[in-house]
């Protein structure tokens, strides 16, 4: 079953849902695809009913007619608006990168509704503070902001040149997104495919949203049971920021996968998959 549905503030929001049983919504990361669950969804969708959606400004979703509701919490609002939608009265959560920040909105919002959480490579505070291990990222990446904002259509076209499909934007991503020795090519193909199908005006309004506040004190709220899943050579948010992340849940508990980067669930799927489906049933879910 697939369909669009407004969300409160009139932005069309895509959804699917798959398979039967207690329903399981994925979140996937800033500027990727329902496609980057591809290793996890015929696993899921045997023992659940699997809920996937683009958020607003990715692929079927729109861009808002608001540009400043593009942040993650209006992402979590899309999620409250497609639960009552499909009147889920339950449900637990994976999240992907962007997708850890997002769910953990989601878990103030609907204490009672999010029954278990599998945080995936993610972190809620600024990750230029930390990504690739320095914090000198962070100034550049205000740089290309006051660029896209200044002069967007000089920021579309470096976009544009940036993410082109060829080996050079293939190259960029198998080394600082994955691991080149476990990821294969179509994974990271599709990556790119994501990032160079979103409009970077989405790309920056989401990502300065997402470092304009650390959510780290809102993870004391987050009550369910909540398993994070690290990559042990994760370089976008590196292991220490996964271990302080399951530190502050109140239930938390780490999983650290050898040799995963930042999207370990792609490289070691199968791996990935039994400790989620694991975890889900050791909480009763």
């Amino acid at each position: 079953m697939n369909g669009v549905f407004q969300s409160r503030d009139g932005t069309s929001i895509y959804y699917e849902v798959r398979g039967q049983g207690r329903p399981l919504l994925l979140c996937y990361g800033l500027l990727c695809r329902r496609e980057h669950w591809r290793h996890q969804i015929p696993a899921l969708e045997s023992k659940y009913r699997v809920v996937l959606f683009d958020y607003r400004g990715h692929q079927k979703s729109a861009v808002p007619s608001n540009e400043h509701h593009l942040t993650l919490e209006w992402c979590a609002r899309d999620i409250q608006d497609l639960m009552r939608l499909l009147q889920l009265e339950e449900v637990a959560c994976l999240g992907h990168s962007v997708g850890v920040p997002i769910l953990t909105h989601l878990a103030e919002m609907e204490p009672e509704r999010v029954k278990a959480n599998v945080f995936i490579c993610g972190a809620v505070n600024n990750p230029f503070e930390q990504m690739l291990f320095t914090d000198r990222l962070d100034p550049l990446f205000e740089a290309s902001a006051k660029l896209n904002r200044m002069v967007p259509s000089a920021s579309e076209f470096i976009w544009r040149k940036l993410t082109a499909a060829g080996t050079f934007s293939h190259y960029l991503a198998s080394q600082f997104g994955f691991n080149p020795s476990y990821a294969s090519r179509e994974d990271i193909e599709g990556y790119v495919q994501g990032v160079r199908e979103t409009a970077p005006r989405v790309f920056y309004r989401l990502m300065e949203d997402y470092r304009a506040l650390d959510r780290r004190e809102l993870l004391r709220k987050v009550e369910a049971p909540t398993l994070v899943i690290a990559g042990e050579d994760d370089c976008i948010t590196p292991l220490e920021v996964q271990k302080d992340l399951a530190r502050r849940l109140p239930k938390g508990e780490l999983e650290t996968v050898a040799g995963g980067s930042h999207n370990a669930h792609m490289e070691f799927a199968d791996w990935v998959n039994a400790r989620i489906l694991r975890f889900l049933s050791d909480v009763g879910y």
